[in-house]
Formats: C-alpha cells, sequence, structure tokens
C-alpha cells in the first residue's frame, strides 16, 4: 500500500524523512528525540507517528492516543532539545478512527541543536536513511555558519584585479581554448555585485602567500615515517594552482616510465600515472578544512605508494578507516566556491568522477596495486600505490613480505610469516601467537621465536615482563628497500 496516497510525501526513509511506529516515553525516548535534533542540524526532516518501520505499514493511532503521542512529544522535546526547534504538526487519516502524525521540524537558525539526555549532551546530524552523531568538524561549522561570521567574512573589502590573477587567466585559456570573462568569474561568485573581492578567492591569486594553502612534500626512502632519514621540500605556501603544478612537477621528477603487455599492445604510464596525481592533490584542495587553521596538505612519497593528506574529515561520512572501493564515495562538496572554479578550470568533474578515474588508471595493473583511502575524523587520505615497486603497498600487518635472509633446508613456514609480521612493529608474544593461530606454548617460545632470536634473525627486548619481538634489520632484508 502506497503511502503516499494517506498524504505521506516520501515513501523510504532518506535524509529528510523517518518514520516511528510509536514515540515511547522514558529510558528509550532518545530513540526519536535524536532524530527531532538531527533534522533541525541538517536540513529540517519530517518524523512520521504511526508507521511500521520494518514494512512502512501505516499503523495509526485512534484519537485519544494521538493526543497522547502529541503530549509526549511536546514534552520530551522541551525538556530535552536546546533550543527547541521549530516544529508544526497534521494528523493525517488512514481509516476509520486511525491517524498517523506528521512533526515537521525546520532547520534550526541556532546551531548546534544539543540533544540532553541522561544528563549527557549530544549533537546529533541526518544523513541518508540514518542518524549519527556529529563531528568535530560539523559541530564547528555549525556554530560558525550560524553565528554569522562566515557570512560576515565571505566577501573582503578589496576590489577584484584582473592583473592579479594571471596564472588562473592562462590556465583558463589552455583549458578552455578562449579568454576568461569577468561574466564567468561573476558566475562563481568570485567577486560581489560593488566588485569586492570573495575571500576564498585571494587563494587562487598570483601573489597569495598564506597558511590556508600550506603543502608538505616528503620522501621517505622507506615504506613509513619510522626512521630519522627523510627528505622534506620547504613549506609550500603559494596559490592553489600553484601548488597543484608543484605536486605534479615533483612526483614526476621521482617517477618511473611503466610497462604492462597486454593481448592488445602495451600499455605505457608511470610509477603514478600523471592524471590519478592530478586528481588526487586537486580533490585535497577542493575538500579541505580551512577552518583547520594550521593544517597543511601533506604529500608523502614512499619506496611503495604515494599518501595526499587532506585535512578534514569526508564530508558527512566521519570516520570510516579504510576504504577499498573508491568508487562507492559519493562525494559530498565541502566548499563550493573552490571547487564550482576548479571545475571551470577543467581540473574537476562537475559531477565528481575523480575517483573512478583513479580507480581506471590502476585496474590494468590488478589488485595488488588497487588505490585505496584512508577516513579518520580529521583526515582525508588517497593511497596511490607505485607501479614500479614489483611487490604492491607493503602493509605493517603482512605475513607475506618478500624478505630476504639466510634461509635453512626446511625452513619452517612460520619463519617468514613471523619475520613478516614483525619487520614494521614491535610484537607480543600474544600477538604472534593469534597471527598463527596457535595457543602460547613452549613451542611457540623455544621451537619458532627462541630460534629465531639465535639465529639472529629475531631480536627479543624486554618491556616489564614481556618479550617484544622484532625483526632484525641487520640480517633481514625487504626486498627493493
Amino acid at each position: 500500500m502506497e503511502l503516499k496516497q494517506y498524504g505521506i510525501r516520501e515513501e523510504f526513509e532518506t535524509a529528510t524523512n523517518d518514520f516511528k511506529e510509536f514515540l515511547n516515553d522514558g529510558k528509550n525516548a532518545n530513540e526519536w528525540l535524536k532524530t527531532v535534533a538531527a533534522f533541525a542540524n541538517t536540513k529540517g526532516g519530517t518524523l512520521y507517528d504511526g508507521i511500521v518501520n520494518d514494512n512502512y505499514n501505516p499503523k495509526g493511532f485512534n484519537k485519544a492516543m494521538v493526543d497522547k503521542q502529541v503530549q509526549t512529544f511536546q514534552r520530551l522535546a522541551k525538556e530535552h532539545i536546546r533550543p527547541e526547534p521549530d516544529i508544526s504538526m497534521r494528523y493525517l487519516p488512514i481509516g476509520e478512527d486511525k491517524y498517523v502524525i506528521e512533526f515537521a521540524i525546520q532547520k534550526s537558525h541556532e546551531r548546534p541543536v544539543v540533544c540532553l539526555y541522561d544528563g549527557f549532551p549530544f549533537i546529533w546530524v541526518r544523513e541518508e536513511g540514518k542518524t549519527r552523531a556529529a563531528t568535530s568538524e560539523e559541530i564547528q561549522r555549525m556554530a560558525l555558519e550560524d553565528s554569522g561570521e562566515e557570512k560576515e567574512k565571505v566577501f573582503l573589502s578589496k576590489p577584484f584585479v584582473a592583473d592579479h590573477f594571471q596564472q588562473l587567466f592562462a590556465l583558463f585559456q589552455e583549458k578552455n581554448n578562449r579568454e576568461l570573462t569577468e561574466k564567468d568569474l561573476r558566475s562563481v561568485g568570485f567577486f560581489d555585485d560593488f566588485g569586492m573581492l570573495r575571500k576564498e578567492a585571494e587563494y587562487f591569486a598570483d601573489d597569495y602567500q598564506g597558511e590556508d594553502t600550506a603543502l608538505m612534500i616528503t620522501r621517505y626512502p622507506s615504506f613509513g615515517k619510522g626512521g630519522s632519514l627523510l627528505y622534506p621540500e620547504p613549506l609550500f605556501q603559494g596559490n592553489i594552482l600553484s601548488g597543484i603544478q608543484k605536486v605534479q612537477e615533483y612526483v614526476a621528477a621521482h617517477a618511473e616510465v611503466v610497462y604492462l603487455k597486454q593481448a592488445s599492445g602495451a600499455i605505457s604510464t608511470t610509477s603514478f600515472p600523471p592524471r590519478t596525481v592530478t586528481e588526487a592533490i586537486v580533490n585535497a584542495y577542493a575538500h579541505k578544512n580551512y577552518l583547520m587553521r594550521g593544517s597543511q596538505i601533506e604529500v608523502n612519497l614512499y619506496l611503495d605508494r604515494l599518501e595526499i593528506v587532506s585535512p578534514g574529515a569526508l564530508v558527512g561520512r566521519g570516520s570510516l578507516g579504510k576504504i577499498n572501493d573508491l568508487s562507492s564515495l559519493i562525494p559530498m562538496r565541502r566548499n563550493e566556491f573552490i571547487c564550482n572554479v576548479l571545475v571551470m578550470l577543467k581540473l574537476m568533474e562537475r559531477r565528481g568522477s575523480g575517483f573512478d578515474k583513479i580507480e581506471s588508471d590502476y585496474q590494468p595493473f590488478g589488485n595488488k596495486y588497487a588505490p585505496f583511502a584512508i577516513a579518520r575524523e580529521d583526515s582525508f587520505t588517497l593511497v596511490l600505490p607505485n607501479l614500479s615497486y614489483p611487490y604492491g603497498v607493503v602493509g605493517t600487518d603482512s605475513t607475506e613480505l618478500d624478505l630476504v635472509f639466510l634461509e635453512r633446508p626446511n625452513e619452517k613456514p612460520s619463519t617468514r610469516k613471523v619475520l613478516s609480521y614483525c619487520y614494521f612493529k614491535n610484537r607480543s608474544l600474544e600477538e604472534i601467537a593469534k597471527m598463527l593461530g596457535i595457543s602460547v606454548s613452549s613451542y611457540l617460545r623455544n621451537e619458532i621465536l627462541q630460534d629465531l632470536v639465535t639465529r639472529k634473525l629475531l631480536t627479543a627486548d624486554k618491556e616489564g615482563k614481556k618479550n617484544l619481538y622484532h625483526t632484525n634489520k641487520d640480517t633481514v632484508y625487504l626486498k627493493g628497500e
């Protein structure tokens, strides 16, 4: 039975729509209170009371129960949600003496809206079909947006001067085969009706020097940041276009030509396909959280991979950990103006297909070289494998590293696993046992670990009462390092 026949606007739970069978009082009330607060913090939304969640079947209430549900809603919303959101109600008849209650919650003008429950304040936001806790970045942005501070700083008290943006004009001409006009710039909000420059437009000025676009490039001759040997470039603080160009040129200078034979002929590229490098650094500038003062984009070049780290969580998604399927990421724009300028310069696609392009460039080289991302609470990292490194991205928890050491005839299968597992991190006896899938025993201590220590392939250091094991880098080498 379709819900719209009862005047219900949406058939499913979405970013602006939610169904509840019953509004609980008492300890379970938070299940619906947090949804009300989330709607007020995000885009607004509608909560329908009297619809079974599992099958979206309208159950409804009689008039007496409708009155009790409305009183429960009003009382608990007033007690637990601060500031109290703007809410309107309708009663939708679904049969004889049966009604579904529609609570329409407006987006609040005073955010963040806090849901106080069990003595603790929580800030919730709404995304497609679910309610989740807001990230620190989202809370910060709500507060700034609704304080009026951001609105007051949208445009500067300095006029737009075309001569200050020669690099921008030249790149537009190169990409579009025509001259950039002031009409083009006005269409993306580069300046206001009085000719005053937008604040973020300064990031594209030829002479811009500021921490907002800071970029740090570092080359590590191994697989991680451990050790004292590294090759950092001076901190870059120029405009966005110069930053993109700097990364392109630096990576190209440290890349090798790579060939892949196929039935249809050989594919020729470099250690890091140029298009993927451009997509990655453009993504970093486009989606950086510019409210995180003192933060910088990091470009880290390791033996097996290139990492481009952008400050700020993935918009609307928070911390997701490792993401292997880049095409599953639906891009949500954090900086609409910066994105629009990059689209105008054909450095970004209007609908954001950059992740698809990255996967496409790496696809012919197989899963060993599959790019991936790491989404944390305060950063988003794109990881591009080095196609000229023959072993793919080396994981710190790998048990199958390509190691070179003095092997015995009929070497135990556990030897390579233990040496691989302990290559990047100190490991406890319990961790090694779990990795091998065996119990902690004298056999593990003596026949496996102590044997490797005696052969000087493994070292054992005391930490309190425990031994921590680490692969001896003087006798065990990782091929290619």
